[in-house]
């Protein structure tokens, strides 16, 4: 963990690593991670720098300096200032063995962990992609970058792009879960031709639905998808607004991009995520087009985990899809999830979910034998009096149903429930 409190074990790790060469053989898995307790939209928090008193900086620019890498001056200078991403990459040029990786921070400073990632992965003859060649699973995510004007640091939201498709790139890597933004187009690295996906699990975070058909038509043998959604309401901030940052949500898209998967998914989970920079402002109304009816093409599809007012295609009860006509009938576990409970034009309650719940068993679904759960999730504490849209009533005649119908159905307070399957 990169805190202010553990910098010292980064130091010393480092020391050790240069200095053995044959321990870092012998390192396999690697977590960096920093503090999340900080606020990383709020300019005011200065990224953690490491201290290099103690450190072995002779040794270290030595190594940087036979990495025959353009950057190393850069790379240098961004050591000498206590930089994170800098040791970060130090540490990753020496580790030629990992097999798992995990860098979830919500702040880098500098560029260097930028440089070295493309280089490594993108550009045979240097560190070259066998420095990562036994990668299997990778958790890439960084919130923001910031960068330092005059004397303040400024906080840009997302991870490039170019940072995180080489990734894409690894054949080993069968696990992959990232944070990415949205830029105008997806430049694939030339590698992404020569070396074809094996993901098999994929978790995609900030990213818009306007890519997803170019990121998933680079996983052929994709199983698991996990895509969160995700809005930043910049209103009375300086952050730069990207195109794709849009209230509009085009589901159309959405089922574009699934059907690049259709004949190996089973197991898809679609989150939202609202980032409110200022508290005091009332929550955004996201809009929906477009529908998921693509969802019943997915012959493998058992596992569904999604709000459901993307099921339905609208917000409204009155403009609501049946569930009949976008839930595959052999879907074996359906989770509804309270993502867009926030929304002021969102008119789905506890009752009105029943009402489309009994509708869609009486509808057929009942008669489909693989179907075993139905699970409604709500983020919180049930005491909380937002949360009567679920009340006891409800979801005692959510248990009769169930029963009836010979399926588990449950309504859970306070977890995200289900977390899909081990594949």
């Amino acid at each position: 963990m990169w805190s202010r409190n553990t910098r010292r074990r980064v130091i010393s790790l480092l020391n050790n690593v240069l200095r053995k060469p044959a321990l870092a053989n012998c390192i396999s898995s690697l977590e960096f991670s920093s503090d999340n307790s900080l606020d990383w939209l709020h300019e005011e928090h200065i990224p953690i720098s490491i201290p290099v008193d103690g450190f072995n900086l002779s040794l270290a620019v030595q190594t940087i300096s036979g990495s025959g890498l353009p950057f190393i001056q850069q790379w240098i200078q961004q050591l000498f200032g206590g930089e994170g991403d800098a040791f970060l990459a130090l540490l990753l040029l020496k580790l030629h063995g990992l097999k798992h990786l995990v860098i979830s921070t919500r702040y880098f400073t500098s560029e260097v962990l930028s440089l070295f990632l493309r280089a490594a992965l993108c550009v045979p003859g240097t560190c070259g992609p066998a420095a990562f060649q036994n990668l299997s699973e990778v958790t890439y995510k960084i919130r923001g970058r910031y960068r330092r004007l005059a004397t303040q640091y400024r906080c840009v939201c997302g991870q490039g792009a170019a940072d995180t498709l080489p990734f894409f790139c690894l054949s080993s890597i069968t696990r992959l879960s990232i944070s990415l933004d949205n830029p105008e187009s997806l430049d694939w690295p030339i590698l992404s031709t020569s070396n074809p996906s094996m993901l098999t699990s994929l978790d995609l975070h900030l990213v818009r639905e306007s890519h997803l058909l170019g990121l998933l038509s680079m996983t052929p043998k994709l199983k698991y998808l996990k895509w969160t959604l995700f809005f930043c309401d910049t209103r009375r901030r300086k952050h730069p607004i990207q195109p794709t940052n849009t209230l509009l949500v085009e589901l159309d898209k959405v089922s574009a991009a699934l059907e690049q998967v259709r004949d190996t998914l089973q197991d898809l989970e679609i989150a939202v995520e609202v980032q409110h920079i200022e508290s005091y402002l009332e929550a955004p109304n996201l809009r929906l087009n477009g529908t998921l009816r693509s969802l019943t093409t997915l012959p493998r599809l058992t596992v569904l985990k999604i709000p459901p007012e993307f099921l339905f295609a609208s917000l409204s009860i009155e403009s609501a899809l049946p569930l009949k006509l976008v839930v595959p009938n052999h879907i074996e576990t359906l989770v509804l999830t309270d993502d867009l409970a926030d929304q002021e034009f969102d008119e789905w309650d506890g009752w009105a979910l029943y009402d489309s719940i009994s509708d869609w068993l009486q509808d057929g679904a009942a008669t489909n034998s693989a179907l075993r759960d139905i699970q409604f999730t709500l983020v919180g504490d049930p005491e909380n009096p937002f949360y009567m849209d679920w009340p006891l009533d409800a979801r005692q005649q959510l248990g009769y149903l169930a029963h009836e119908y010979g399926v588990k159905a449950e309504v859970l307070f306070g977890s995200s429930g289900y977390y899909g399957k081990d594949i």
